[in-house]
């Protein structure tokens, strides 16, 4: 196998076959629709939620480290229902699962707390929404979608 360098005089740089694409320090994760993720976000990181294909409603919902709900964290307000994470996390998935253990892991509860909707299902493909984090949060983002029945082609994204 042969490696290959290349130096650019602005930014040494070497590049590998099948290696990372993505800058050092930047994360990104895939939300399918009908599913859900959970995050421990520190001051100073950024999340930029990107609409693949478009039509998907996203809700998001952040906790301070003591459980309490902190929206205002990412600059959002929270000002819904959690319906859609509530039916995403009542189902049998695995990210549901994990999702729900994360959060009786930090002992957050999510019942009474409100949510901020993100897109909605007229939003265009490659949209999206950047937050600056403000302080340290544990943030929930969910993909509310019901299962594609094939005869009615209704898929959740």
């Amino acid at each position: 196998m042969t490696v290959s360098t290349l130096i650019s005089p602005l930014r040494p740089k070497m590049l590998l076959p099948g290696g990372p694409t993505l800058d050092p320090g930047v994360e990104r994760y895939v939300l399918k629709g009908g599913g859900s993720m959970i995050f421990s976000l520190d001051e100073g990181d950024t999340v930029e939620l990107a609409l693949l294909e478009g039509g998907q409603p996203v809700e998001a919902m952040a906790f301070s480290p003591s459980g309490k709900p902190d929206l205002g964290a990412l600059g959002l307000v929270a000002r819904h229902e959690a319906k859609g994470v509530h039916a995403v996390l009542g189902r049998g998935t695995e990210d549901a699962e994990r999702c729900r253990f994360g959060l009786f892991r930090r002992g957050i509860d999510i019942g009474r707390a409100k949510c901020a909707r993100l897109f909605d299902t007229q939003a265009p493909a490659g949209e999206s929404a950047t937050f600056a984090v403000s302080r340290p949060v544990t943030a929930l983002f969910a993909a509310p979608g019901t299962d594609m029945l094939v005869w009615e082609q209704t898929p959740p994204t």
